[in-house]
Order: structure tokens, then C-alpha cells, then sequence
């Protein structure tokens, strides 16, 4: 009888040394920053198609009204350094500008770049630069015909955004042709969900 009880207030003491460890380790947990977990996770690459704003200025808007558009995005990250992470970038689409006094321009960019970005607790703040081309089309309305003129240029520009719980918001300036006219540029602006590959 006294060897049974002893039994049971052994098991007794076992669950109970079972039941605080699991309690500890469940509120070590939740006591722990969730940023600091989600920096333990490797990277991994991201990819979305970003509804687009292009705002003409320079000699751009001379004939190239507002644009809208749809510009595919892909982030590879590239390791870490200086306690960041850097990531290379693409970005390719299509987007439409409204019609300015006689011009109608379509424009396709073709960029790819690099960026930096920094966690700050839930949010990623990044900036990057990307190089690449424009190919610009512009269709002119003239003495009742209407001419087509097509033309790639070499392309740059930069950009600064941040991204928190998955949506990513950036603005940048683009050169669509920085050999054929420095006073060619526009604001671009972008927003999209990452999904993650």
C-alpha cells in the first residue's frame, strides 16, 4: 500500500514537472519579440505584379500624360552584409499614358537592379537603384494622319519604399532615355502584395 502510493505521487510530481516545463517554454515564446523569430528565418525570394503611377516631368510631359499600368516584380535576396540584406531586383510591364495635346505614348520598362533594405520591428524600410531600358512608343496625331515613333532607350532610376505584413509601397524617379534626353523623367509610384517563393 505504501509502495502504491508512492508510485502515484511519483507520476503525480512528473506531470506536474512536465505540465511547468511546457508552461515555461510556451511563455518564453510569447514573451519573445516575433521580429526576432522571423529574423532566425532564411530569406526567400518574392514575386507580384504592382498596380502603377507614372507621372511625367521634364521634357516627358511635354507629350506623355499620366500613366497607369502594371509592372511585374521579382526579389531575389543575395545574402546579408553590414548588418542588411541586399536583394536583386526585376521589374518589367506595360503602362499606358493619357493622351497629351497631339501624343499618345505607351511605354514597356525592362529594369533590373539591386536594393537594401532594414527591418525596423514589423516594417522592412529599402532602397535601390535598378538600370535597364524603356521602350517607348508614341503614336502623333498630325494633319489628318496619325505617325508612329518607336524608340528603346538605356533607362535608370532609384527608389525608396518600405513593406509591412506583405504589402509593399515604393516611389522612385525614372530616366527613361538617359543618353537621347537628360530632361526625360518620371515619378513612379507602386504598391503590391508579396507573396513569397
Amino acid at each position: 500500500m505504501k509502495m502504491r502510493r508512492l508510485s502515484l505521487l511519483l507520476l503525480v510530481l512528473l506531470l506536474f514537472s512536465w505540465s511547468m516545463a511546457q508552461a515555461q517554454s510556451t511563455f518564453k515564446r510569447r514573451l519573445r519579440p516575433k521580429e526576432l523569430e522571423e529574423e532566425k528565418k532564411p530569406l526567400v525570394g518574392m514575386i507580384w505584379v504592382d498596380p502603377t503611377i507614372s507621372v511625367p516631368v521634364g521634357g516627358w510631359a511635354e507629350r506623355a500624360g499620366l500613366g497607369l499600368g502594371l509592372l511585374a516584380r521579382a526579389d531575389v535576396p543575395l545574402g546579408e552584409a553590414w548588418k542588411g540584406n541586399f536583394w536583386a531586383t526585376l521589374r518589367t510591364g506595360y503602362i499606358f499614358h493619357l493622351k497629351k495635346n497631339l501624343s499618345q505614348v505607351h511605354s514597356v520598362p525592362m529594369l533590373v537592379g539591386t536594393r537594401y533594405s532594414k527591418v525596423f520591428g514589423a516594417i522592412e524600410v529599402f532602397a535601390g537603384l535598378e538600370l535597364g531600358a524603356v521602350h517607348e512608343i508614341e503614336r502623333r496625331d498630325i494633319l489628318d494622319r496619325i505617325d508612329t515613333y518607336s524608340d528603346l532607350g538605356f533607362a535608370s532610376g532609384g527608389y525608396v519604399g518600405f513593406r509591412a505584413i506583405g504589402f509593399d509601397i515604393r516611389a522612385g524617379v525614372l530616366l527613361p532615355d538617359i543618353f537621347g534626353s537628360v530632361s526625360d523623367m518620371a515619378a513612379l509610384f507602386t504598391i503590391g502584395y508579396m507573396p513569397k517563393f
